[in-house]
C-alpha cells in the first residue's frame, strides 16, 4: 500500500486545488473513498453506502431511483482528470476511480519519455480531429436559459444581489464552450424588472430548459445553490450548492462560473 501519510497529503492538495475547493459533494466524495482505500475497506464501497454517508440519503434510499451517486462519480472522474492534466500533472500519485466501480485506485506513473516522431504524428492527428470537430455541424436540441433566481421570484427576500453576475458569467462560458445550445443574455435581461417563474419564462425564450441561480449569505461565506429543471414537465435534472469565500471580485465570479459550467456540462452528458 501506498505511504499513507504521503498519500493523505496529496488528498489534501486535491482538495485544495480550484477545481474542488468549492466543490462540497465531491470533495466528501473523495475523501470517504480513499480514507475507506487507505484503512483497507475498499471493499466495502458500495453504491448505496455512499448514497447514505456522502450524500445523506434516508435509510429507505434505493440507488435504482436516485442516481446521485452515478453523476458525482461521473463528475469526480472529470474533476480529477482536469486536475491531474493541470496542477497535479507533476504529483507523485495518481488517484483513479475505474467506470463500474466507486473504490479508488492509486497509482504512482513513472514519466517516459516520448519519441519525436511520435509526437509529430500525434500532433498531426490533434489537428485534423480539431480540423473536424470545428468545421462539423450540429443541430440544437434543447436550448438552455440561465437566469438569476431573484427573477424568477415574486418575492426574492434574503437573495443576494450577486446572482446576476454570477448568471452572466456561467453564460458566457458556456456559450464559448459551444456544447450546450443556450439562449443569449441580452434575452434574459429583461426579466431583471418582470420577473417570471419557470414555465412563463422558457414560453418567453423558447428554453426547454432553465439553470436559476440563487446567492444567500452563509456568515462570512456565500452558499450558490443552483436549480436545472424542465419547466413545462417540472423535471429537476440537477440541484448543486456551491461555496464561495467572496463573490464581491471578479476573479472569484468567473472562477465559480467555471467550475459550474464545467458541471452542467457533465449532468447534460457533454462531458464523460
Amino acid at each position: 500500500m501506498s505511504d499513507p501519510a504521503a498519500l493523505r497529503q496529496h488528498l489534501q492538495a486535491i482538495l485544495a486545488s480550484p477545481g474542488f475547493v468549492n466543490a462540497d459533494r465531491l470533495r466528501r466524495f473523495l475523501q470517504f473513498t480513499v480514507e475507506a482505500h487507505i484503512n483497507g475497506e475498499a471493499a466495502q464501497i458500495k453504491e448505496y453506502v455512499l448514497g447514505r454517508e456522502v450524500f445523506d440519503r434516508p435509510d429507505n434510499y434505493d440507488p435504482r431511483l436516485d442516481p446521485i451517486v452515478r453523476v458525482e462519480a461521473r463528475r469526480l472522474r472529470q474533476r480529477l482528470a482536469e486536475y491531474y492534466a493541470g496542477p497535479g500533472r507533476a504529483d507523485k500519485f495518481r488517484i483513479e476511480f475505474p467506470k463500474g466501480t466507486y473504490a479508488p485506485t492509486i497509482s504512482t506513473p513513472q514519466p517516459k519519455r516520448m519519441p519525436i516522431r511520435l509526437i509529430l504524428t500525434l500532433t498531426v492527428l490533434a489537428i485534423a480531429a480539431a480540423a473536424f470537430f470545428f468545421t462539423r455541424q450540429t443541430v440544437p436540441q434543447n436550448a438552455l436559459a440561465i437566469v438569476p433566481a431573484r427573477w424568477t421570484f415574486i418575492d426574492p427576500a434574503g437573495l443576494d444581489p450577486a446572482d446576476e453576475a454570477l448568471a452572466e458569467a456561467v453564460t458566457a462560458h458556456v456559450a464559448n464552450s459551444g456544447k450546450i445550445p443556450i439562449i443569449g443574455w441580452p434575452s434574459i435581461l429583461k426579466f431583471r424588472t418582470n420577473p417570471k417563474q419557470g414555465p412563463e419564462l422558457a414560453k418567453a425564450t423558447g428554453a426547454a430548459m432553465v439553470l436559476a441561480i440563487s446567492v444567500r449569505q452563509t456568515g462570512v461565506q456565500s452558499r450558490v445553490t443552483v436549480f436545472l429543471v424542465e419547466p413545462f414537465t417540472d423535471r429537476k435534472r440537477w440541484a448543486e450548492d456551491f461555496y464561495a469565500q467572496d463573490l464581491k471580485t471578479q476573479d472569484a465570479i468567473r472562477a465559480l462560473a467555471q467550475t459550474i459550467a464545467n458541471d452542467l456540462e457533465i449532468t447534460l452528458g457533454y462531458r464523460h
